[in-house]
């Protein structure tokens, strides 16, 4: 320990050099506003005149390109010195269309964290970044999840001859879900004909909705084992058939062997009943009963059997909703 002390003192007199030492970051910290549901880091960079990689740098605790969206307390970001208000000014005149798209989504009944993200194009880890999500296992029915738009996923922009162009004026008690459920078009194309990067709206605001001319329907069919037999329409996603018929895209894509999120037009769908199950070899009433997450005495009661009953291939059982 002397030793040590006495060549700290005087270094070079023992052959040894001081190496410098990079000088410290400097950077200002900004509260970002709370009505900023989250700042866009390249659009930040833009109007800092800075890289991207620099802004990055100053705030190395961020693990994709955006701020954590809507945090409590609200997030402050490190921008170079003497930027802080300049860039607050700045960013809050910035246009919608020039920052990266953010989707709002409420977790629905059978969703996972794998579902979304296959339904939306991204990978697990873009969800759970965004949404400073601990544990991507545990999420809830009505939870919101900000869902970063992927590169692949451009929303429908096309104007042809096949589109007509209409406008709706918003009514107290809307919600932008329910408008596009109403009008059979996409949330996120709705928000992007619009130009809206969240979905707060307000009575008496003007939105425009681009519909496909209509054309014969094409219905669904049985196939005389529970299941609907539904044609994949042009526009379609598993994310919004699995909306239209209130089930998960995981058991869209279970009933249809599919490992990834891709459909096209003309391609056919199963949509199983899950009020109805066909039994098949091998099943038991406990085995089925997991399927569903039941009890197997509340599939029992529900169909007059015994626990102890055997079940033939073929058998259909009414499932308890």
């Amino acid at each position: 320990f002397m030793a040590a002390a006495i060549i700290a003192k005087q270094p070079q007199l023992f052959g040894f050099e001081l190496e410098a030492f990079e000088p410290a970051f400097a950077y200002e910290e900004v509260t970002l506003p709370k009505n900023w549901p989250y700042v866009d880091l390249v659009a930040a960079a833009k109007i800092l005149d800075i890289k991207y990689a620099a802004l990055r740098d100053l705030n190395p605790e961020l693990r994709q390109a955006i701020t954590p969206p809507s945090a409590d307390p609200p997030y402050r970001l490190r921008v170079p010195p003497d930027k802080g208000a300049f860039f607050l000014e700045k960013y809050a005149r910035l246009p919608s269309a020039q920052k990266a798209s953010i989707y709002q989504y409420e977790v629905q009944d059978g969703d996972n964290i794998s579902s979304i993200a296959k339904a939306f194009g991204i990978n697990t880890r873009t969800i759970a970044a965004a949404n400073s999500l601990k544990n991507p296992n545990l999420i809830r029915p009505k939870q919101i999840l900000y869902i970063p738009a992927a590169p692949g996923i451009e929303l429908s922009a096309s104007k042809g001859r096949d589109q007509t162009q209409r406008t709706y004026t918003v009514r107290p008690g809307d919600s932008l879900d329910r408008i596009a459920r109403q009008n059979e078009v996409r949330l996120r194309d709705l928000m992007r004909w619009n130009k809206l990067d969240k979905t707060l709206i307000r009575p008496g605001q003007k939105l425009v909705l681009w519909k496909l001319q209509p054309r014969r329907p094409v219905p669904t069919i049985s196939d005389g084992k529970g299941r609907k037999i539904y044609t994949v329409q042009l526009g379609d996603t598993l994310w919004d058939l699995a909306r239209r018929f209130k089930i998960s895209v995981n058991d869209l894509q279970a009933w249809n062997g599919l490992n990834n999120a891709n459909i096209k037009p003309g391609q056919q769908l199963a949509i199983v009943d899950k009020s109805v199950y066909t039994v098949v070899q091998g099943d038991t009433l406990y085995s089925i009963a997991r399927k569903f997450g039941l009890e197997p005495n509340e599939i029992a009661r529900q169909n007059n059997i015994s626990l102890s009953s055997t079940l033939l291939a073929g058998t259909t059982l009414q499932i308890p909703k």
